[in-house]
C-alpha cells in the first residue's frame, strides 16, 4: 500500500524528500518515540485531535514537516455460498497529510472498492486487487506541495 503511494506522492512532488517508513520506525524507535506515535495513530484516528508536543518531537527526530498516515479503515469479505450468496470484497482506505509543527491537517484523501462475483460459486474476489481499486482516485487526487 506504502509503495504505490510514495510512487505517486513523489511523481506529483519531485522536490520535497520523503521518509520511507521502514527508516521512520528505525529512527522513531531509536529515538524512544515509537510506542508515543503508535498511540499518537490510534488516539487521532477516534478523536481527530492531534498531539501537538509528541508531532514536534516527531518531526524533528524525522527532519520532516509533515507526516503521511495511511490507514485501512475497513475490509469486508464473503466467500459465495450456494443459493445463498455470491461472494464480496470491500476495502475503504484513508490517507492523511498532517503538520509536524502545527498539528493541522493539510490534506485527506479516502477510498473505496467493491467488487461481487457472479456468481454464488466463487471465492470472495482478491483484497490486493480491490485495495489497489480504492487507492487509485486518493493517488489521482494528491496535491502539489511547496518544497522549502
Amino acid at each position: 500500500m506504502s509503495v504505490r503511494f510514495i510512487s505517486a506522492f513523489t511523481t506529483r512532488n519531485p522536490t520535497i524528500g520523503i521518509v520511507k517508513p521502514e527508516d521512520a520506525v528505525a529512527v522513531l524507535t531509536s529515538a524512544s518515540l515509537a510506542q508515543r506515535y503508535a498511540m499518537f495513530l490510534r488516539d487521532y484516528s477516534i478523536t481527530g485531535i492531534a498531539d501537538r508536543p509528541l508531532l514536534n518531537e516527531v518531526g524533528k527526530a524525522l527532519g520532516v514537516d509533515a507526516i503521511v498516515q495511511g490507514a485501512v479503515l475497513e475490509i469486508i469479505q464473503r466467500n459465495g455460498f450456494f443459493n445463498i450468496q455470491p461472494g464480496m470484497t470491500m476495502v475503504t482506505v484513508r490517507y492523511r497529510i498532517i503538520s509536524t509543527s502545527t498539528g493541522a491537517l493539510l490534506w485527506e484523501g479516502t477510498g473505496t472498492a467493491s467488487r461481487t462475483t457472479l456468481t454464488d460459486l466463487e471465492k470472495a474476489p482478491t483484497l490486493h486487487h480491490q485495495l489497489a481499486i480504492a487507492q487509485q482516485p486518493i493517488l489521482d487526487t494528491l496535491p502539489r506541495l511547496n518544497s522549502r
